[in-house]
C-alpha cells in the first residue's frame, strides 16, 4: 500500500531487493522506503470535519494520542501554605541578641547591686514579597457537529479526555518555564549580588592541585576522571557546611550577619544533566554517588534556559541589596554560562500555585459548543537570604580598578577586601563597596562608576572595567 493514499502498490521488487541487500547477494543501495511503509500524516486524503478544520470523517478505528506530559524541576513547586497570597519572612540577625556577656554571678561587691534589666533588644530582618503572575486557557466543546469524526461514544469520549490531556500538559510546561525562569533568575541574582557563592570549579581546581583547566580542555581523558571526582568531593563539602549554623551561602547586610543553616533534607541539587551522563559513561567509578543525592532532591537539568545553547542564562535578575536587603531589578542583561549546578535551600527560590480553579461558559444554543477556561496563578520568589550557590566550569573573569578622588579619600572593598585600584583586580560578580571620607569641610555628594552616578549606599557588581570618581564640595 502506498503511504499517504487510498490506493494500493505492488510492493515485491521492494521486498525482493530489501532481501538481497539483507542477505548480502546486492551491495548497499537506497531503497524507496516512503512507498513502503505506512507514515503517519497529519490530514489523511478524505475530507475534513467542517467545525475544527483539523479532524477528518470517520474511516476506521481511531487513536487519540497525547501522553501525559511530566514537568521538569518540580521541586521548585512549593505549597501555598508556604508561599500562599504575601508572603512576609522574619529572619533573626547574628546581632540580635549579642555576644556571650560577662557572668555577673562572680565578683559580687558589697554596697552594689546588679542590673538584671539591662536592655538588649532583639534584631531581625522582615523581607516582603509581593506580585503574582495570572494565566488563562480555554478550550471549545462542540454538542454534535463532532459526530462525523467518530465512530463510537467511546472514541468521542476519548476525544475529549484527549483535549483535556493536552490542557493538562499546556499547564504543566507552563508551571516548568515558570519554575526554569526562576531558578535562572536566582542564578543571575547569586552573580550579581553575591559573588562569593558562586564557585568557579577551574579555579579553585587550580588552587588545590597546581592543574589548569580551560572549557576546551577539562574533557581530556588524563585530566576528566580526576576533576570530576574532585569536583563532587567539594559539592559535597559545600553540602555539609550548609548544615552548620553560620552566615555563609548567603548574603548578609551591613548592619549584621544573617546566621542560617540548612539540614540535606531541605537541599536541592539541581546538575546539568549532558555533563551527569558524560561522566556516567567515561568514568567508571563511584564518581557520582547515590549516597550523597539520596539524601537531597536530586534532579537532571537538561538546560537552563533555552534548549538550543543549554549550559547558558541570558537574565534581567532581580534580587536583594547587601546593604540594605531592598529589591533591586537590573537594568542590563547578565550573562552567566557554563552552568554545572547548583545546590540550595528549598526556601531560597520557587514558586506556588493560587487561584486554580476552571468553570464553564454557558452553552451557546445558536452555534451548539460550549466554552470551558482555566485559570490559575503562579508566584515565583526568591530570597537572597537563604542558602544558594552557583558551581561554574569556568574561570572568574576579573576587573582592573582605578579611582580618582576630589577632596576625599576613597575606600575599595571587594567581597570584604580591601583593594588597591591600580593594583589589585576585582572578580566578576563580586560585591564591591566603596567608601569615601570627606576632608575638612567637604562633604561626598557624587559618586561614579563608568561615568555613571551611583546613589548611595556605593556598591556595585563589576562587568568590565572599573573607574571610580568621588567628587566633593565644600
Amino acid at each position: 500500500m502506498a503511504v499517504n493514499t487510498l490506493s494500493k502498490t505492488q510492493v515485491y521488487t521492494i521486498v525482493n531487493e530489501i532481501y538481497k541487500q539483507a542477505t548480502g547477494q546486492q551491495d548497499i543501495r537506497a531503497v524507496d522506503t516512503g512507498s513502503f511503509i505506512a507514515m503517519g500524516t497529519t490530514l489523511l486524503a478524505t475530507g475534513l470535519d467542517t467545525v475544527s478544520n483539523s479532524i477528518s470523517q470517520v474511516l476506521s478505528r481511531t487513536i487519540v494520542d497525547v501522553p501525559m506530559y511530566n514537568r521538569k524541576l518540580r521541586g521548585l513547586k512549593a505549597d501555598s501554605s508556604r508561599w500562599g497570597n504575601m508572603v512576609r519572612r522574619i529572619s533573626i540577625m547574628e546581632k540580635a541578641s549579642g555576644p556571650m556577656e560577662t557572668d555577673h554571678r562572680e565578683p559580687l561587691t558589697d554596697g552594689q547591686s546588679v542590673d538584671q534589666q539591662t536592655i538588649n533588644k532583639p534584631k531581625a530582618i522582615q523581607v516582603n514579597w509581593y506580585g503574582q503572575n495570572v494565566y488563562e486557557q480555554s478550550v471549545t466543546i462542540y454538542r454534535d457537529q463532532l459526530d462525523v469524526a467518530f465512530s463510537s461514544e467511546a472514541e468521542f469520549a476519548q476525544f475529549i479526555s484527549g483535549v483535556y490531556r493536552d490542557l493538562r500538559n499546556k499547564v504543566e510546561k507552563i508551571h516548568e518555564e515558570e519554575a526554569r525562569a526562576t531558578l535562572a533568575n536566582m542564578i543571575g541574582a547569586k552573580v550579581r549580588s553575591d559573588g562569593a557563592n558562586v564557585f568557579y570549579l577551574f579555579d579553585l581546581y587550580y588552587a588545590e592541585t597546581g592543574v589548569s583547566l580551560t572549557s576546551a580542555t577539562y574533557k581530556d581523558p588524563d585530566k576528566y576522571p580526576d576533576f570530576c571526582r574532585w569536583a563532587f568531593g567539594f559539592i559535597n563539602t559545600i553540602s555539609d557546611l550548609m548544615e552548620e549554623y553560620s552566615n555563609k551561602f548567603h548574603i548578609n547586610l551591613d548592619a549584621g550577619d544573617v546566621i542560617d543553616f540548612t539540614p540535606k533534607s531541605k537541599q536541592k541539587l539541581y546538575l546539568f544533566s549532558p555533563e551527569i551522563n558524560q561522566i556516567s559513561a567515561r568514568i567508571y567509578s563511584t564518581t557520582f554517588s547515590p549516597e550523597f543525592i539520596k539524601y537531597v532532591d536530586f534532579e537532571k537539568v537538561n538546560y537552563w534556559q533555552n534548549i538550543n545553547d543549554p549550559k547558558k542564562i541570558i537574565v534581567k535578575p532581580s534580587y536583594q541589596r547587601p546593604s540594605d536587603g531592598r529589591a533591586v531589578v537590573e537594568t542590563q542583561s547578565i550573562t552567566v554560562d557554563n552552568i554545572f549546578g547548583v545546590l540550595f535551600n528549598e526556601d531560597a527560590c520557587g514558586f506556588t500555585t493560587v487561584n486554580d480553579w476552571a468553570a464553564p461558559a454557558p452553552f451557546n444554543s445558536k452555534g451548539g459548543y460550549q466554552n470551558i477556561f482555566y485559570h490559575f496563578t503562579n508566584r515565583p520568589m526568591c530570597n537572597c537570604f537563604k542558602a544558594f550557590c552557583v558551581f561554574l566550569l569556568d574561570s572568574a573573569t576579573t576587573y582592573s580598578v582605578s579611582s580618582t578622588a576630589t577632596h576625599a579619600t576613597v575606600t575599595v572593598t571587594a567581597d570584604g577586601k580591601s583593594i588597591t585600584p591600580g593594583t589589585d583586580t576585582i572578580a566578576q560578580g563580586s560585591r564591591v563597596v566603596v567608601t569615601a571620607s570627606a576632608e575638612d569641610t567637604y562633604d561626598l555628594t557624587t559618586f561614579t562608576v563608568n561615568g555613571t552616578a551611583v546613589i548611595s549606599p556605593y556598591e556595585f557588581y563589576p562587568s568590565g572595567n572599573v573607574t571610580i570618581v568621588a567628587t566633593g564640595t565644600k
